[in-house]
């Protein structure tokens, strides 16, 4: 893996995350979910039926990048670091919140994700070009070589899926990672319907200061 020498300058490197809510505004687009009933003849049995489908779609959009919403971002330099949320779930306050997400960004040389290729990259440069918006900086998409960018995870399970979670090699590498409460990703939605943005940003900007921690150690590993 190729990586330029900024890779190891920690004055402009940096970690970041993000965590997404389903974009509710683009329902309408999708194909109405069809619901096969079987044998049931009850109508409250099938309407249920069709609530939990609708439920579990709802869900998969967050993961979604053209189905779902930046809600929170948050970065770290190995220093200091902040989180910012979006508080008016709408397309005005998401295009605001990744004004600030690239004006962040634009300070740093090196760029260090967990998964980011898949999931954090994708989602902010298409929802850059839904809102007109532009890049401040390239970050690199490219997967097998680290340019500068560097995805632990892929890294770290050698380009395969499944391969260990964020929490996984935090412990892995001995690391605290601070999640004392349990949260997940899957928990965000949840978080964010009851408008519990502190648990939200704490819990982002934490998997944006143990993704620096894994990455600074990745980049002092290897041989430039």
């Amino acid at each position: 893996m190729a990586m330029p020498l900024q890779a190891v300058d920690r004055r402009h490197t940096v970690a970041f995350d993000l965590e997404t809510i389903p974009d509710k505004s683009v329902i309408d687009y999708l194909p109405e979910i069809e619901v096969k009933t079987g044998n049931l003849k009850d109508p409250e049995k099938i309407k249920a039926k069709k609530e939990q489908a609708e439920k579990q779609r709802l869900e998969k959009m967050g993961l979604i990048h053209n189905q779902n919403m930046i809600c929170c971002f948050s970065f770290w330099n190995g220093k200091t670091g902040g989180s910012f949320i979006l508080h008016e779930m709408s397309a005005a306050g998401e295009k605001k919140l990744i004004k600030t997400i690239w004006q962040i960004l634009e300070r740093y040389k090196f760029f260090i994700t967990f998964n980011g290729h898949d999931f954090d990259l994708p989602i902010l440069l298409t929802h850059t070009a839904r809102y007109g918006l532009k890049q401040s900086i390239r970050i690199s998409p490219n997967k097998y070589q680290v340019i500068n960018h560097l995805d632990c995870y892929q890294f770290l399970s050698n380009h395969r899926p499944m391969q260990g979670s964020l929490d996984y090699y935090a412990k892995w590498f001995g690391l605290e990672t601070g999640k004392n409460k349990g949260i997940t990703g899957a928990d965000i939605h949840d978080l964010y319907q009851k408008k519990d943005f502190s648990t939200i940003k704490d819990y982002c900007l934490n998997d944006a200061k143990i993704t620096y921690q894994i990455g600074d150690r990745i980049a002092q590993s290897m041989c430039l």
